[in-house]
């Protein structure tokens, strides 16, 4: 179990930039594949709305604990995105493979955001 404040280790830059690169690779054919499908509204709704959910799974993949706070927010987008979605019936119900593909977008935005984090943290310290 990992002590309160103590540092995790980095990922070194090659692969950081590797896991950067194919996530940004994938978000980019994803989103636009899924926007394709469902609209720039719909598309766009569902790929940014779901990236903290998938931000919540890695963290806890990493084995690190989810707050109770974290939760009930994510629930909450959740619903949210299912609404804005129009998943549960609208004037056109939704592309199910166009909702995947904009879910893996928000993923693979996430995962950007992960390989990325080392840099962002150099560059604050400076």
């Amino acid at each position: 179990m990992r002590r309160e404040g103590a540092r995790r280790p980095r990922p070194s830059v090659k692969s950081a930039v590797l896991l950067g690169g194919a996530s940004i690779m994938a978000f980019q054919g994803t989103f636009f594949a899924g926007t394709q499908a469902n609209g720039v509204a719909v598309g766009t709704v569902v790929a940014l709305g779901s990236s903290p959910l998938f931000a919540g799974l890695f963290e806890w993949l990493a084995g690190r604990p989810l707050s109770p706070r974290w939760l009930v927010a994510t629930l909450v987008a959740v619903a949210g995105l299912v609404l804005l979605s129009g998943a549960l019936g609208s004037v056109s119900a939704p592309e199910p493979l166009g909702l995947l593909l904009s879910t893996v977008a928000g993923a693979s935005y996430d995962a950007y955001a992960i390989a990325a984090a080392p840099c962002c943290d150099k560059a604050l310290a400076r």
